[in-house]
């Protein structure tokens, strides 16, 4: 109406007299003062709609929503020669975890269950599932409230997820890690006050690439530092007096690299059947 000042409309409604000429749902995880709208992230199923600027509850509940990921467990099989056949079975015991965490090795190229609702309809509708920042491998429809995303190589510790949709997208927070690195043992014990002699490392997960590790002994950082493997990294002792010191820690900076591969018609076949069978537990589990 042109009056000053324009005044907030309430929650699913509209007013001439505020100047606003209808009211608009807003964008998912987004709110707008025009509508009343004061935050978007208690929105869900059946929710109230005062504090979301969504102007109907159907509304907050089309939001596409990720609960948690779980590591799908499943065998590659071999023939009589020992060829590896181009199909997997599942692990027997395996059933969905729907607001579960997960984790895995660095190396990636596992396939990975995410969970959730209106999670689109097909294939089509899934744009990619994102580990951290790194995009999956391949990503792969299982129904309107799972996908499978083949886990890129990567590190890091309590990683979103988040699953990209034609209609927005859907993260949730913390439910992935990578295995970090374990020192496992370290050669020489011990060396001169000088400093200078080199330790090899031995352990796991110190990188798939030359990860430019940074080492430590007893807390004073090594003159040089190398990585020879996933399992060994090389210190050039710094100086120092005293008796035993331990090792502290390896610090590891990661460097991405991958490769793609199809998920095998038997193994997604063979999730979806479980994902079937477990259905009312898993549209019962919210969170």
């Amino acid at each position: 109406t042109g009056s000053k000042p324009c005044v907030p409309c309430a929650a699913g409604s509209f007013s001439g007299a505020a100047g606003a000429t209808k009211c608009q749902r807003c964008p998912q995880g987004s709110w707008a003062n025009e509508t009343g709208a004061s935050a978007c992230n208690d929105c869900g199923a059946g929710a109230s709609t005062k504090r979301t600027g969504a102007t109907s509850a159907a509304d907050c509940g089309a939001f596409a929503r990720v609960t948690g990921v779980q590591t799908i467990s499943y065998e590659t099989s071999a023939d009589d020669d020992g060829v590896v056949v181009d199909g997997r079975s599942g692990d027997e015991s395996w059933q969905p975890v729907v607001n579960g965490g997960a984790s895995g090795p660095w190396y990636g190229g596992w396939w990975l269950a995410v969970y959730g609702s209106n999670l689109g309809a097909g294939q089509k509708d899934v744009g990619s599932v994102r580990v951290g920042d790194v995009e999956c491998k391949k990503s792969v429809w299982l129904s309107a409230s799972s996908v499978a995303c083949m886990v890129p190589r990567g590190m890091g510790a309590a990683l979103p997820v988040t699953v990209g949709l034609k209609a927005g997208a859907a993260t949730v927070e913390g439910k992935f890690s990578y295995n970090p690195p374990r020192i496992d043992s370290y050669h020489p014990r011990n060396g001169p006050p000088r400093g200078g002699h080199w330790v090899t490392i031995t352990g796991q997960n110190f990188g798939h690439v030359d990860t430019s590790p940074t080492v430590y002994l007893a807390g004073r950082v090594c003159l040089e530092s190398y990585w020879v493997s996933d399992r060994k990294v090389l210190c050039r002792g710094p100086p120092g007096v005293g008796g035993s010191a331990m090792l502290h820690t390896v610090d590891v900076q990661f460097q991405t690299t991958e490769h793609v591969q199809e998920m095998p018609r038997r193994l997604r076949g063979w999730v979806r059947s479980v994902l079937g069978t477990q259905a009312p537990t898993v549209s019962a589990q919210k969170g």
